[in-house]
Order: C-alpha cells, then structure tokens, then sequence
C-alpha cells in the first residue's frame, strides 16, 4: 500500500505539501527530515504526518530520508501546531525558531559550461544577446562550475532557475546541486598507540628501552599517549599534546615513523561549558531558611496533588534559585529532566556557575553567543540525552529533550520571553503551560516582580502562589531614598545628572570600601542632539527615529538600522553653530562620574556597546568580583543575574525615563525595572545599603510603590486601570503589522483591510488604522490595526482567530499589493 508523507517546509508559506513515500524507505518517518523538489528546488522539509489516503492529483516522492530517528517526538509536533495555530504563522516558521541552524539545509545550484556543446549552435546562443554573450565568455573562462547566487550578486545575472534549465536542456551548460549551511562536524586529528591490546606499564617500558632510549623526548610523548589510552581507550588529540603536555609536533611525528603511534581523524564538540570562577560555593548545601523550607514542602504538596502551574512571588534575594535547585535536584533523583528558562540578559556567567557547581556534569547553557555550529551541535547533545538541565533563553522552551519532568520560568515578567520578530511572535511564559499541559508535568514561575498575566491567573486561582516576603540569610534590605529632580533643579542641588545627595552617598560608599553600581536604561552618551536655534533634530535617514550621540567614536548612531553619521556643531536644519547634546546615555553617566571623582576611582561601563562578547562580559564580571571596579555604570543588564555582597549603593539616574513612553505597559515595566535594580543591593549579612532613585514623579504610583516597597498595592492598582481600558489581563492585544515603502499606498491600503473586518463581534473590538510612534524603519513605511479580544467572551482566542487569518488572508489573496507585507502579533508587548 503506498504511503503519503505530509511535509512542512520551512518557509513562509501556511501549508503542508504532500509526497509520496517510496517503498524502501517505509512508513515510520514522522517526525524525521526528508529531502524533496519544492518548486524545482531542492529543499529539506519536516514530516509531520502520514497517511494511506492518495489524493487525486500526482504526487512527486521524497527523494531520501535524512534521520535514522525522530528529531521531533509526537509531543514536540503539538507544541509546534499549537505554536503556529495560536500565533498564527506557518508551521515552517514555527520548525524555523524551534530547529538550530543548519537543521534545514537548502540546495544550492552551481553551473558550468557543458562539456559536450555544439559550436554553431552555442555561437548562435551567444549572438542572441550580449548578456548570454557574457555568460558563455565568463563560463569558458572559469572552466568550473560557479554558484548561481555568485553569478546574479557578482556579476549581475538576473536569469531564473527555469531559465537556466532551459540553457541545460539545450545543451549549453551543465547543472550540479550541493546541500548548502549543512552542519559539518569539526574534524581533528589524534594519537593512539599503534598497538591497542596488551598496554601495560611493562610494555610501555620495553617499547622505551628498545626504541626510545636515546629520545627523552620522544619517550615522554610516547608514555603520555599509552597512559591516556590506558585511562580512557580513546585515542588524545594532538593539539592537547602539544598545549597541555608539552610535547612537540616532531616528537609525535618520530613516534608514527616509528610505527609506534598512529594518527586518526576524530570528531570533536565544538561545545565547551566553562565555570567563570565568579561562584565558589555549592548553594545545595546550604541551610534553608524557615520560609524557604515551608514553601518548598507546599510546593511539593501541591505538585504531589497535581497543580500543574505555579507562581512564586519573592522578592529580590529572597532565595528563589535555591528553591528552584531543591526541586530539580527532586526531578533528576526521579530519573527526568528539567527545562529552566532565564531571560538572556539573565544569562550571566555568575548564575549559571552557581547551577553548575551544584549540578557537575549535569547541565548545560543556550545563549546567543552561541554560534550556529556550537547551536547545532548543543542541540544534537540535549536530544542525545547528556544532560539532564537545560539552561537558556526564550528559544529554550523549544528544547529537544525526550524526559522533561519540570519546566522552570524564572524573571518570568521579563518583557524578552516575547519574540516580536520574526514569525513565530510567541511567549515562551505561555508556551511553557502549553508544554507543560502536553507533557503533563509541573511549570514552576519565579518573580519579585510579576506581570500582570501571571498575578491574575494566581488570583483567579489558576495557578498555586506563594509568597517570599524575607531576604535569605538574614540580608537587610536596602533603604530606599527618592530625589526629586525637578526641586533639586530648581535648589541648585544637582552637578550634571547627579543630585548632591547622591554624590556624597557614592563617595562615603568607597571610603567604606563597598562598591556603588549605577543605573541609566539609555546606552550611548546622549539620548539625541538637538539644535538650540531651530530646535531640529538629526534624524536616522532611513528610520523615523533620533540618532544617539556617542561622544568615544563622535558620531550618532542610530539603535535601530546601525545607520552612523559623524557629529558636527553645525546644524543641517539652518546653519547655525547651534547644536546641543540632549539627554543622558551610560557613555555620559561614566564620563560626569569620572569628572566628579578623579582618578581616584575604577569607573567601568557595562552595556551592549561595552559587552561585545561572552570574555568580556566574564572579564567585566571577574573584575567587579576581585574589587578592581569601584563604580559600575550599566542599563538593564546589570538589573537581573548579578549577585555581589559588595554592593553598598545602587543609583538610580532616572528612575522615569521609560514611564512615560507610549505603551500600556510602561508603568509596569518601570516599577519591574527599577524593583530589579533596586534589588542588586541589599545582599551583605553584615552591612547596610542604599538605593537612591532620582525621579521627576516621586508621586506616580508605580515610584511610589517601590519607594515602600508594596508590590500587591501596584499590581492591584494597575488591574484596576487594565480592566477600566480593557487591556491585558482582560484582553489579549493583537497588533496587524503592515509594511510599504509608499506610505500614500500604504494608508489606502491599511483602510482597506480594516474594513474587511466585522463591526458586529462583540468578542472583538478592531480600532481604525494609525501609525505606530516609530512610523518608518530601515526606508519602511509602518501602520498598525490594533484588535482588543476579550478573554471573558472569547476565552481561547478561536473567534479572534478565525477573523484574523480569515480577513489578512482574503486581503492578500486580492494581489496587487506591490511590496506590502503584513505581520501579525498576538498578545503583543506594545503597540510600538
């Protein structure tokens, strides 16, 4: 009976192609990647599916089947449905952002002259136009095939694949294929003694005395490679001999002329996992607090009797990530795995230690540092099953392992776990429940700070919560003084962007011998420049959007396409000498400091200008740990991970520099943020610490609720706002996305699919067209069509759905639409 194989590709294309399976190659392939011709392509795609019901039209076959087992289990293929259903994107998409890279290699085509031609006939070829003239003359040149993608990016070619078979065809040229970004695994070569069998300490002797006594050398590289084998039966890589022991390239080439040794090619992890130094200690086996131990045994009650999701509320240093080690250490005694997602700014160096020391050997990290082989190769090892924790970010949630047990959401407000680009546009905090519900195991969320998605499924009752109120290990919490900036202005009370009072409170800090960390959410030295005659500001010529001065390069850059231009005085608006810079970035912050300070003090910046790579963010961390930084200056990356009972004062330049931006989630993010800032200090048994947050509003409820540090009364005020407006919680937001490079078409266009949508749904409310405060990016005109979906009347979003994707996708099927593209974001995170 044959066989059909339904294949996703991946590509942005909402549809499952269907292929015939060939007899050898049998029927048990879901979930295993195939090659087939995809429009007279080939591609490598993902069977999904597989069935005996032939449809009537002709099917082309799978070419070949690339895994001897599933790279995706049946459970994996309904989380990615679920994915792309929800978020409304193609499968494809989905395996895209699931898969690492390299999971899906396409083909590239290479052409060269054919190697039996007819003269006349390729003359007659050549004098047909000057173009096809061109491309015989460079082929004959070559005398060896050439990409096709080299061909139309160098040399201009513009001719399709369908043309070029028809060269082929002809008789002109030859065509070849080759699999291109196909993971390669990094080949070394290594030494093992010639003889295998019989390897004793008496045999080495005598191999020493007949061969070798006149070598020390030769002798030495010999007994280290027998005793390496000895120890592990595998063969020592030749570049370990030459860095760890000591031992020369000539010595091991005298050995194999010998016949002693012989060399082969092995396969090598590109993976290393690192401890940094940054942690020392094995949190394990510390004491839990009286509060720590009893929410642990309520937790482990509650997973014992089946609640499946479960919020922890703790404040900053209240001893959640030891709560979270009792319990994997409970998963991993009972034989399964476990899935911990951080959020990648929370990926220090400093807190995956503190798991690996207490877990050796057991776990691994994802981070974006990761290249696409190091990813790929990762991936291939958690799907082998060599390690039982998984560490990483948003894409983790994706993991490949065969056994989780536990699903672990840390810091799982941060705004990150959103991909708002490209599709999928999912929340790795809701796919971690919808994972959790398909594997029937427990989902555990940790925050000081909860959103307020997960707070009210806590009130609502849909998930168990536990509050942590005290700090482990008796740490004080820190005094929290407010500064108002608008009267320390008008007082005089300020030098640059710092008030007096937090200058003093900085230098008394360091004759205490404590560190001071400083927080500004604005990279770069100024927010933008401004001219004082005209009032103009440089803007990004291909975005919608300031440039930010760097004052170290003198040029403006802009955040969102990389577009730089250098600094000038002299206004392009009128002329004038006029220009001034606006703002406060880090690069400022760390200049006024040192300016204030002298030299008698360590200043070091830690942003992403600063943090290029993962050394030198450990470089950075080791430095602040050894006492070689006296004064830190960070954005938010300094907000989460970072753990030092050095820390005496936390500054805060601005604690409102983000509250008043056009989003309905800034009030929320700012109390998040600065809560997470604030938290950095606070974490010494002994000593005292301050936060002082500087603030135009000391009145605005979500600074004056740090300020007394009453979580339940923002996050019950901010309910009540939501609700009154009908936002998240009690809705989910939907954001249509449309793109064009002639914003006049795009108006038209925009009013147009707005109208298609349904005035009678009560289940929705779709607000007219408007642009987005960022109006253009990278020479890109924007418009949203923002849609509020109420949960209450529409509590699985299928109404939504059904509307969505029914009118985007009749508007679009009307063609004629030029360049236009169209997104969509499901509970997006702004309206930005």
């Amino acid at each position: 009976m044959p066989f059909v194989a339904e294949v996703s590709v991946p590509l942005r294309v909402n549809q499952i192609y269907s292929y015939l399976i060939p007899e050898r190659f049998g029927s048990d392939i879901i979930g295993k990647r195939v090659i087939v011709n995809f429009s007279n392509k080939i591609i490598t795609g993902l069977v999904v599916n597989v069935t005996s019901n032939l449809p009537d039209i002709k099917l082309k076959e799978i070419s070949d089947v690339v895994d001897k087992e599933p790279i995706a289990d049946i459970s994996f293929l309904k989380l990615c449905k679920w994915t792309a259903d929800y978020y409304l994107c193609s499968l494809g998409e989905v395996f895209m952002a699931a898969f690492p890279p390299k999971t899906f290699p396409q083909e590239e085509i290479f052409v060269k002259l054919s190697d039996v031609y007819n003269e006349i006939e390729l003359t007659k070829f050549k004098q047909s136009s000057k173009k096809r003239e061109e491309l015989i003359n460079l082929l004959t040149d070559a005398d060896e095939y050439i990409a096709l993608s080299t061909l139309k990016n160098k040399y201009g070619f513009r001719y399709s694949y369908k043309q070029y078979l028809e060269f082929r065809d002809s008789g002109y040229i030859n065509i070849s294929y080759e699999m291109k970004e196909e993971h390669r695994p990094k080949i070394m070569v290594a030494v093992r003694p010639s003889k295998t069998n019989g390897i004793d300490d008496k045999y080495i002797h005598r191999i020493g005395k007949e061969y070798l006594s006149r070598s020390a050398k030769q002798m030495e590289a010999f007994d280290s490679i027998c005793n390496h084998y000895l120890e592990t039966e595998q063969p020592i890589l030749q570049q370990t001999l030459i860095n760890d022991y000591n031992i020369s390239a000539a010595a091991i080439t005298a050995l194999e002329k010998k016949g002693l040794i012989e060399k082969v090619e092995i396969e090598v992890s590109r993976v290393t996992e690192e401890l940094s130094e940054l942690s020392s200690k094995v949190e394990l086996d510390l004491e839990l607090a009286d509060f720590q131990k009893q929410v642990l045994v309520d937790i482990r009650n509650e997973i014992e009797n089946g609640k499946k999701n479960i919020l922890i509320h703790g404040i900053t240093g209240s001893g959640k990530t030891l709560i979270y080690m009792h319990l994997i250490r409970d998963v991993i005694s009972a034989g399964k795995q476990v899935v911990m997602l951080l959020p990648e700014i929370s990926l220090t160096p400093q807190l995956t230690d503190r798991f690996k020391l207490s877990f050796p050997g057991r776990v691994c990290t994802i981070h974006s540092k990761l290249n696409k082989n190091e990813r790929y190769e990762l991936w291939q090892q958690i799907a082998n099953g060599e390690y039982d924790i998984v560490i990483g970010p948003r894409s983790t949630i994706f993991s490949p392992m065969k056994n989780i047990g536990l699903i672990i959401v840390d810091e799982e407000h941060d705004q990150s776990y959103k991909q708002d680009s490209p599709a999928p546009r999912y929340n790795a905090r809701d796919l971690a429940t919808v994972r959790g519900h398909i594997l029937d195991c427990p989902v555990l969320f940790g925050s000081a700070t909860p959103s307020l998605e997960t707070y009210y499924n806590a009130k609502q009752g849909k998930y168990g919560y536990y509050q942590m109120t005290e700090r482990a290990d008796s740490h004080k919490l820190p005094t929290i003084e407010l500064v108002d900036l608008l009267n320390a202005r008008k007082t005089g009370g300020m030098h640059g962007s710092f008030s007096y009072g937090l200058i003093e409170q900085i230098k008394s800090t360091l004759v205490d011998g404590r560190k001071v960390m400083l927080f500004q959410n604005r990279r770069g030295h100024s927010s933008f420049v401004q001219c004082q005659s005209c009032a103009h500001i440089p803007q990004c010529e291909d975005c919608d959007i300031a440039m930010t001065y760097h004052s170290h390069s003198n040029v403006m850059i802009c955040h969102y396409c990389g577009h730089k231009e250098e600094y000038t005085e002299h206004c392009k608006g009128c002329g004038a000498d006029d220009v001034m810079k606006i703002g406060l970035g880090t690069q400022q912050v760390e200049d006024e400091i040192n300016e204030i300070l002298g030299d008698k003090v360590t200043v070091v910046r830690y942003d992403s200008d600063t943090v290029t790579n993962k050394n030198k963010q450990r470089q950075i961390l080791q430095k602040f740990t050894d006492g070689g930084i006296d004064i830190l200056v960070g954005t938010q990356m300094i907000a989460k991970g970072l753990d030092f009972s050095t820390i005496g004062l936390v500054g805060i330049l601005n604690a409102d520099v983000d509250l008043f931006i056009s989003d309905i989630r800034a009030a929320e993010k700012t109390y998040q943020l600065i809560n997470q800032v604030a938290g950095r200090a606070g974490r010494s048994k002994n000593s005292e610490s301050k936060v002082i947050l500087q603030t135009t509003v000391p009145n605005n409820y979500a600074i004056k609720t740090i300020k007394q540090m009453l979580n339940l009364d923002f996050l019950g005020e901010e309910l009540q706002h939501r609700e009154y407006l009908s936002y998240p919680p009690f809705s989910r937001l939907v954001v249509i996305e449309m793109i064009s490079s002639d914003y006049a078409q795009l108006e038209r266009q925009a009013m147009a699919l707005y109208k298609t949508f349904p005035k009678d749904k009560a289940e929705l409310d779709v607000l007219p067209p408007t642009d987005p405060v960022i109006k253009k990016v990278r020479k890109k005109y924007r418009k949203i069509i923002v849609i509020k979906n109420s949960k209450l009347l529409d509590p699985t979003g299928k109404v939504m759905r059904k509307y969505v994707w029914g009118c985007v996708d009749f508007y679009t099927k009307q063609g004629g639409h030029g360049d236009l593209r169209i997104n969509i974001n499901v509970d997006a995170s702004s309206v930005m």
